[in-house]
């Protein structure tokens, strides 16, 4: 296909051809996907609390990367610049005033539900120690800064290229297979991060159930208050499984 999209416009026009240079631009940087999104990390801050037992519970959650795995969607929030004008004579300058997060009062995260309910179970906690209505007691100190990830896919091993080649006896094997099969192996590196400080779940979402159907998963609407939010672009790679994926390919028998 590149090949012959490249004879199609090569020459003299190519390189100011629209659709090329579009073409080889996304070869180049890809396109970012929103299924490559993750939370990675809640760090739990639980100043006057007055369930220790709740808070254990709550925190050995958050200290397993894995449950975090159950995050089937979210959003980046909206930050927002608010402005004035200023006028000199006749003339109006904007001047920028404040930073707000519109959605600062409900973020939106959706979980899948564990078969045990154990997902619920950790935020009705952790609601009930924000505010409990049988003490008439609130703790917004009890919050916790949420990291989100967003990720690209990175391509470890361009080709294995696997010959009909039996290195036994010396021979090409002859038969209808293909001469050569490619094997692409992905890593994915994490390309920016996302925190949100100062979260805490202000409502956890209804479950619908019916027992005339065949079976849904069950997914848990959160619902979360954030301060602010803040990013920065990492330098390390995460998701080594793809490394020890492609060191177990077997050896395809290329001499």
């Amino acid at each position: 296909m590149d090949q012959n999209f490249r004879t199609s416009v090569r020459g003299s026009t190519a390189q100011s051809n629209p659709v090329y240079n579009f073409y080889t631009a996304a070869k180049k940087f890809g396109f970012a996907k929103d299924n490559l999104f993750r939370v990675t990390n809640i760090n739990l801050k639980n100043s006057g609390v007055s369930d220790p037992n709740a808070v254990k519970i709550i925190n050995d959650y958050f200290n397993k990367p894995d449950n975090y795995l159950f995050v089937k969607s979210g959003t980046i929030p909206t930050r927002k610049i608010n402005s004035t004008k200023v006028f000199y004579k006749s003339f109006g300058f904007n001047v920028p005033t404040n930073s707000i997060y519109s959605n600062s009062s409900n973020w939106n995260l959706k979980f899948y539900s564990d078969d045990a309910y154990f997902i619920k179970n950790i935020f009705e906690l952790w609601s009930q120690q924000i505010y409990n209505e049988h003490g008439f007691k609130s703790n917004v100190s009890f919050n916790a800064d949420i990291t989100i990830s967003l990720y690209r896919p990175i391509k470890l091993v361009d080709a294995f290229k696997v010959s009909n080649f039996n290195k036994n006896t010396g021979r090409s094997i002859k038969d209808t297979r293909k001469k050569e099969e490619q094997i692409d192996v992905f890593n994915l590196e994490e390309v920016r991060q996302y925190i949100l400080y100062g979260c805490f779940p202000i409502q956890l979402g209804e479950i619908t159930y019916d027992t005339t159907k065949a079976g849904n998963l069950v997914s848990i609407d959160t619902v979360f208050a954030y301060q602010y939010i803040s990013s920065k672009v990492p330098s390390k790679i995460l998701y080594q499984q793809a490394i020890q994926t492609a060191k177990q390919i077997p050896d395809p028998g290329l001499t």
